[in-house]
């Protein structure tokens, strides 16, 4: 399975939210219950406006402003910061690779800005359900990084941005285990499944990943 030689991680037990980081990824709940990502169900790009905004309070004002904007209020019925099981967690990022936040999102991860330490103003990746790693796994093996699902959610992630990467294994997965991948994701389970079908029919054999060394930070 592809994807930690590319990551960097940072064990985040002993930090606190809204003094060493914060949330800034949502998410939309519509009027049946459902899930949605903000840019499926608003078209408005979150990470466009995070990264042009001057501060937190700024980005999440012109985020429901554009939301507003953009559909009736009666469409849905709350917006809302991913969750967070706080402990354990770890905080993610991949190396030298760009952040597409509607996969993120839909695969049940979330996104955190750093406040403090020398990764301060940097955004950070963390897993909403890591928490489901302990409903499979037994011993002390949970306290893993990348364990069970999470690492699974992680490869296909790297697949989706990336067609060229040659990743046999969950392409192996992904055609006999559909629809228990489909559960693993948050929203948006038939569009990522049809875009790894189609990226994997893209790709024409080889080994095209380009090791990257896991580095703590």
């Amino acid at each position: 399975m592809k994807g930690k030689e590319k990551m960097s991680f940072m064990y985040a037990k002993d930090l606190v939210k809204g003094v060493d980081f914060e949330i800034v990824s949502h998410i939309v709940v519509d009027k049946e219950g459902r899930i949605h990502t903000v840019e499926s169900f608003f078209e408005v790009d979150q990470l466009e406006i995070l990264n042009k905004a001057q501060t937190t309070t700024e980005f999440r004002e012109t985020l429901i402003i554009q939301c507003f904007f953009n559909r009736n209020r009666e469409d849905y019925q709350y917006i809302e910061m991913t969750g967070m099981i706080k402990k354990p967690v770890y905080f993610y990022r991949f190396n030298c690779l760009p952040i597409h936040h509607e996969w993120l999102v839909s695969l049940g991860f979330g996104l955190v800005k750093i406040l403090t330490r020398e990764a301060e103003g940097e955004l950070w990746i963390y897993d909403s359900l890591y928490f489901e790693n302990l409903l499979i796994e037994d011993g002390e093996d949970w306290d893993d990084p990348f364990i069970g699902n999470t690492l699974i959610r992680f490869a296909i992630y790297l697949s989706l941005i990336n067609w060229f990467t040659d990743d046999r294994e969950l392409e192996e997965i992904v055609y006999t285990y559909e629809d228990q991948l489909k559960d693993l994701c948050l929203c948006n389970a038939e569009k990522i499944i049809e875009k790894l079908k189609e990226n994997f029919a893209l790709r024409k054999g080889g080994d095209n990943v380009i090791p990257f060394p896991i580095q703590k930070g």
